[in-house]
């Protein structure tokens, strides 16, 4: 019968680039690290992309593990820190769209790109959208109109046009997360604009 390697002498493998003794750490902690994360952005899908995003972390910085001294510590500040981005992104993305928010200001030449993109994004989706839709969300967000006189003008119900802003809204919002998906420093440098 063969002792099972302890969480210390698993972290020590990974850190010598054992893939197999990655997977093992993965299967120790996936479920425990999900769990938590699922209480602070309580959808499934988030959960397992940050779960998978918190061990692509450690797998890429393994080099430094013989450092950390309380791995358990190590792993959900990770997972902790990468929800907490998560969430004010979508706190800004909110924002923007909510508000029409597209002139906040970039404070250097790369905030302003990033911004830039950012804006470039949203039209995209905005174009995207199915022409009634879009109709309504440009008449409400950048023709100011109530929503009273949208469903006046295009003769339509007023809880159509609240059903369409709701559906422009969240489809606006599912092409912005698929386009920033993978890129952490994009988000982290566009929230720097909203933060004191």
């Amino acid at each position: 019968m063969t002792n099972k390697p302890s969480i210390h002498e698993i972290i020590t493998d990974v850190s010598n680039g054992d893939v197999m003794a990655f997977r093992a750490l993965f299967d120790a902690y996936r479920d425990k690290l999900y769990f938590f994360l699922l209480r602070i952005v309580e959808t499934k899908e988030s959960a397992e992309d940050i779960v998978q995003d918190t061990f692509l972390k450690v797998w890429l910085n393994r080099n430094d593990l013989q450092n950390v001294k309380n791995f358990n510590a190590y792993l959900y500040q990770i997972a902790k820190n990468a929800a907490i981005n998560g969430l004010r992104r979508k706190a800004l993305e909110a924002v923007i769209l909510e508000s029409n928010q597209f002139t906040l200001e970039a404070t250097d030449n790369e905030e302003q790109i990033l911004l830039k993109d950012l804006r470039i994004q949203i039209q995209k989706a905005v174009e995207a959208l199915p022409a009634q839709q879009r109709k309504v969300f440009t008449l409400r967000r950048n023709d100011h109109y109530k929503i009273e006189e949208i469903a006046e003008q295009l003769q339509i119900s007023h809880l159509t046009v609240k059903r369409h802003l709701t559906e422009a809204l969240k489809s606006i919002r599912h092409a912005l997360k698929i386009s920033y998906k993978e890129d952490i420093i994009i988000i982290l440098v566009i929230l720097r604009l909203i933060d004191p």
